[in-house]
């Protein structure tokens, strides 16, 4: 069972992802801004195996999370959803450091191949 950490700040996608995930068989985390991750991996908490972040969230962007994940934990890997931003966005996504990108609506299929192929080639 891998831990999971979603970061959005509309709580119906959250909760939505974390119905479909824990339906996967995974643990699940929630939080509703970048900070609020950042927080969260300064408990003393079990680091996730994945992380799913939104690009646009107030205090802090998905971009700055990317960053933040590369910096502090370079080997967790991250899947990137947007539905407002343009194409280019995801694609800095991807080069700044996310393993895959998704644009919303998601679609349970898709994320769930996704998320285990992923979790399969962690480095």
């Amino acid at each position: 069972m891998s831990l999971i950490l979603v970061i959005d700040d509309d709580s119906l996608l959250r909760t939505t992802l974390r119905a479909v995930l824990e339906r996967m068989g995974h643990q699940v985390v929630l939080a509703e801004h970048g900070q609020r991750a950042v927080q969260i991996m300064n408990e003393p908490l079990k680091a996730p195996d994945l992380v799913i972040t939104d690009m646009v969230m107030p205090e802090m962007d998905g971009l700055e999370v990317i960053h933040y994940f590369r910096t502090h934990h370079p080997n967790i890997p991250i899947i990137a959803i947007s539905g407002e931003m343009p194409e280019s966005f995801l694609h800095l996504a991807g080069r700044l450091g996310a393993r895959a990108t998704m644009r919303k609506p998601l679609l349970a299929a898709e994320l769930s191949e996704t998320v285990e192929r992923l979790l399969m080639t962690k480095v």
